[in-house]
Order: structure tokens, then C-alpha cells, then sequence
């Protein structure tokens, strides 16, 4: 069994509204955990047992956001 991580990445143009569609399209991978969007902060932070980036990114092109990076292990903490 492959070892849960959280992902997190910075989004540009995240308003509530897109978060809840990001989170809408994200809830079908059933991989995904666990799904934490903050808009005011501007990141997304999946639970997971793989990288889902490009599945991200198609996300964010759905709900009008711009995918702007993903945040290495250790930068924030």
C-alpha cells in the first residue's frame, strides 16, 4: 500500500466560487482523500497517494483559475 502524502500548490484567481468548482471536478478522482481549498490564501492541498497535478491543473482551467505552482515539501513549514 502506497503512502498518503499532502500535495499543495499556489493558484492565481481563486475565488470561493472557483474553489467549489475545483473541489466539484476533483471529487470524482476517488484516490483523492481529501481536498482543502483556501481562497484567500490563494492554495489547494490534496490528500493523496500520488501527485495529481495535471488533474489539478485541468481543474482550474474548468473553473477559471490559473495553476501557477506546486509547493516543494518544507518550503512553509
Amino acid at each position: 500500500m502506497a503512502r498518503v502524502k499532502t500535495y499543495t500548490y499556489i493558484i492565481d484567481k481563486l475565488t470561493p466560487e472557483k474553489g467549489e468548482k475545483i473541489k466539484k471536478a476533483l471529487r470524482q478522482i476517488d484516490e483523492i482523500k481529501s481536498i482543502t481549498v483556501s481562497s484567500s490564501e490563494g492554495m489547494v492541498a490534496l490528500v493523496a497517494e500520488k501527485d495529481f497535478e495535471t488533474e489539478l491543473k485541468i481543474a482550474c482551467d474548468i473553473a477559471g483559475a490559473v495553476f501557477r505552482v506546486k509547493i516543494k515539501k518544507g518550503l512553509f513549514s
